[in-house]
């Protein structure tokens, strides 16, 4: 319990800190490395210009995210009616289309610019 105690209140300090405004540096890896990984983790999505999926023809969306110059891809969404599933989670009557995926980036500098997010969809005919 001691231990548990210890804990809580060094997090204690570490938040307060932050909401002072006092926002912990990463430092750069000594050999120029990656200093850090940054995971990105894609649940969901609401898109109102793609219509459902048909019986002859349908859109599927994915997200392509970039860091710099390096760029990643999630799998083909998949649209989801079940509503009422415990793998839909908060929100999922707003966002039908399910990724589940996670893309992760290996980092530099948290300085440079952030992420790129680009929603797109392929067209398949069946």
């Amino acid at each position: 319990i001691r231990s548990a105690l210890q804990r809580g209140a060094m997090m204690q300090a570490a938040l307060g800190q932050v909401k002072a405004g006092k926002v912990p540096k990463i430092p750069r890896a000594a050999d120029g490395g990656p200093s850090f990984k940054l995971s990105v983790r894609v649940l969901g999505a609401s898109i109102p210009g793609l219509p459902q999926p048909g019986i002859a023809s349908r859109q599927r969306p994915f997200l392509q995210v970039a860091s710099g110059s390096t760029k990643k891809e999630t799998e083909f969404a998949d649209f989801d009616t079940c509503f009422d599933s415990a793998k839909a989670g908060a929100g999922a009557t707003e966002c039908p289309w399910r990724f589940s995926d996670t893309l992760t980036f290996a980092l530099q500098d948290a300085k440079k610019p952030g992420l790129n997010l680009n929603l797109r969809a392929k067209k398949d005919i069946v």
